[in-house]
């Protein structure tokens, strides 16, 4: 059951990136990559969801457990652009501030400033 369940996940998911790429453009591509990243990498849903069938937003601690502490995402960003977003001015932003996987990545930054951001 486990099994099959995950299976439909994974259909589930593909489904909906080529969805998503198909209807969105070049901006759902990174959305697309960032959700298959997370795939590819063996993580399901109750690999970030606390709950299963997921019914609420990912928590930012629940991102930093996998991915470091703010100031480890700081260091390893710095110079890889113009300007480091992980070294925001106004503090630690949720990850979701910028970072989504069910619906396009955003330059939360853009808001004020004129500068390019890959946001995958």
């Amino acid at each position: 059951m486990k099994t099959l369940f995950a299976l439909i996940l994974a259909l589930c998911a593909a489904g909906y990136a080529a969805t998503t790429t198909a209807a969105e453009g070049p901006a759902a591509n990174a959305q697309v990559l960032l959700l298959q990243k997370h795939l590819g990498k063996g993580l399901s849903c109750n690999g970030c969801h606390q709950e299963n069938p997921p019914a609420t937003p990912v928590k930012t601690g629940q991102c930093l457990s996998c991915h470091g502490t703010y100031e480890q995402l700081a260091e390893k960003t710095d110079g890889k652009g113009a300007v480091n977003p992980h070294g925001s001015h106004q503090g630690d932003l949720s990850c979701d501030s910028c970072h989504n996987v069910h619906k396009p990545s955003v330059n939360y930054c853009s808001q004020c400033h004129d500068f390019e951001l890959r946001v995958p």
